[in-house]
């Protein structure tokens, strides 16, 4: 993919959306990335999450827990549960980073993130179209809009 003057880089707890043709750039180690594309709207819709889940409530557009990721992607498609099937999703990160060393009460962070996303989109009625998930190493994801495409590349 060629360097385009539209990249959109999305950071850690955010959410963005495009539907003119713009390239992702997502860098992950544990956090979460989700792709949704509205293949009625060719619109985009890329969340960066930190973390496994809120118990409180979402304020605004916010991608630091996946379940409020996801829940801002689907106020910035503005989809409607019966569309939810007919979104295409793909899932990235989840990585050990840190191999051994335990950030949540259930295990690793990567993992705990792993389990929110799928359980959380599997609740909801999406369908995941591609994943790639887990490992010892971080990704770099460029997702090309426009020819809805991507690429990742592992940091070893």
């Amino acid at each position: 993919m060629e360097n385009n003057k539209n990249e959109i880089y999305v950071k850690i707890s955010e959410v963005k959306k495009t539907s003119n043709g713009g390239i992702f750039k997502i860098t992950l180690g544990s956090c979460i990335g989700i792709l949704m594309r509205n293949p009625l709207t060719n619109e985009f819709a890329l969340a960066h999450c930190l973390l496994p889940q809120a118990y409180e409530e979402k304020e605004g557009l916010s991608a630091k827990y996946v379940n409020h990721g996801i829940d801002s992607m689907i106020e910035i498609l503005k989809l409607n549960p019966s569309e939810f099937s007919k979104i295409e999703v793909s899932i990235f990160g989840g990585a050990n980073m840190l191999k051994g060393f335990v950030h949540h009460p259930t295990g690793k962070v990567g993992e705990a993130n792993i389990l929110a996303v799928n359980t959380y989109l599997m609740k909801k009625g999406f369908f995941i179209k591609y994943s790639d998930l887990g490992g010892y190493f971080g990704r770099n994801i460029v997702i090309d809009t426009q020819k809805n495409e991507f690429v990742v590349t592992y940091l070893k």
